[in-house]
């Protein structure tokens, strides 16, 4: 998806309302970070566009599984995968 818009972005927030599956937006971004743990990850972050200038290294304790959307059917399918293999580990 060459340019990610804001009906996108809310499409993929009400999925996850709908599913009860606990989320904060990273500050200073539209991108989304799942607050559930999965096998060796932390959270995983849907990056919509591009983080700000050392969020990572500033995070550098926590593992995340990075998504980066193509489409809202991968996006689902990435976000299922994943909360299914969380096995319910909510932080």
């Amino acid at each position: 998806m060459d340019k990610i818009s804001q009906s996108f972005i809310s499409r993929v927030k009400t999925y996850l309302k709908k599913q009860d599956i606990p989320y904060l937006k990273v500050p200073d971004t539209e991108n989304i970070l799942i607050l559930r743990s999965a096998g060796d990850y932390h959270y995983m972050l849907v990056q919509f566009f591009d983080m700000p200038t050392g969020w990572m290294k500033t995070q550098r304790y926590f593992k995340f599984k990075v998504v980066k959307p193509t489409d809202y059917n991968h996006i689902i399918k990435s976000i299922t995968k994943y909360t299914e293999s969380s096995n319910g580990s909510r932080i």
